[in-house]
């Protein structure tokens, strides 16, 4: 018999404590970091008897990975500034408009 054990899925990438036990010989090999394969890792030069921990979010790759932030580009920002100092102009201008000009009195 072959028993891996791991502990459960976490965000900290590196740290991994785990173990294999062999048989019902008190053999125990433990598994760390050093001892582990990550997603699209590419073996070159030899072979490796692996065994799958955790699949999909609950890996350390998907708990630790952050959600992207929205991406603004320089002509944005430029325009969106322009946009709000025209508006505020044109509130601006149509407060002295109407302050100019007189409020007309209602008989």
């Amino acid at each position: 018999d072959i028993v891996v054990g791991s502990e459960a899925p976490h965000a900290q990438i590196y740290e991994h404590r785990g173990f294999v036990r062999v048989g019902t010989e008190d053999l125990v090999v433990p598994v760390a970091l050093e001892n582990t394969l990550w997603a699209d890792t590419v073996l070159a030069s030899s072979a490796a008897l692996c065994c799958v921990i955790a699949t999909g979010r609950e890996t350390k790759r998907g708990l630790s990975a952050q959600q992207p932030r929205a991406k603004m580009g320089r002509l944005d920002r430029e325009l969106n500034a322009l946009s709000k100092l025209l508006f505020c102009m044109s509130i601006a201008i149509s407060v002295c408009m109407v302050t100019l000009r007189g409020v007309p009195a209602v008989n």
